[in-house]
Order: C-alpha cells, then sequence, then structure tokens
C-alpha cells in the first residue's frame, strides 16, 4: 500500500513527543494527529487518541488490524523524522513539510 506523509511537524524540547504527522493511505482516507513518541526502545508511532475522563486511559480514534500496514506506518513516519531532523543539523530544509511520499 502507498503509504505518504502529508502535515508533519518536529516538536521542540525534551519532550517524549517527537513529532505530529498526518498520514494518507493511498487515495482512500488520511489519518491527522499520528504522533512519533521516544520510548524505552526507541521511535514509536501512536494513532490519535483521546483520554478517558473517567478510568484516565487512552483509546484510540483509529485501530490498525493489519499489523503489517501498522509497521509499514510507523516506517515511514520515523524516515520521514529522520530525514527531517538529519536536514535540521546540517541547516537546511524546515520542521514542516506537505506533501513528500516514502515508499
Amino acid at each position: 500500500m502507498r503509504v505518504s506523509v502529508t502535515r508533519f511537524h518536529v516538536t521542540q524540547g525534551d519532550s517524549t513527543v517527537k513529532a505530529f504527522a498526518s498520514v494518507k493511505l493511498e487515495e482512500w482516507l488520511t489519518i491527522h494527529g499520528c504522533r512519533l513518541l521516544l520510548g524505552r526502545n526507541g521511535l514509536f508511532v501512536t494513532m490519535p487518541s483521546q483520554k478517558s475522563q473517567k478510568d484516565g486511559k487512552y483509546y484510540d480514534h483509529v485501530t490498525l488490524v493489519d499489523q503489517a500496514l501498522k509497521a509499514e506506518i510507523a516506517m515511514v513516519v520515523i524516515a520521514h523524522y529522520e530525514s527531517r531532523t538529519a536536514d535540521a543539523t546540517r541547516g537546511a530544509g524546515t520542521a514542516t513539510e506537505e506533501g513528500e511520499f516514502f515508499a
């Protein structure tokens, strides 16, 4: 499946949230509000979610049943982040970019 990042914003500071992304799947669906987080085992991508007022747990707005698709989305978002941060350290590019395609 063709996965592309349509919007991307790198966060500043020492937060565990490293970036926010909108991801487009083929021409069928765009998922806004994906987050790139830095955990104990490295970078990972979460789908948009909301914290429950009743139990304090987070519940996803989007659930990906296909694990291969979930892995592909994570790979594309992490690659996009690494290219953006590499450009920033070289002094080129911007933190926000639209319409870039990664396969």
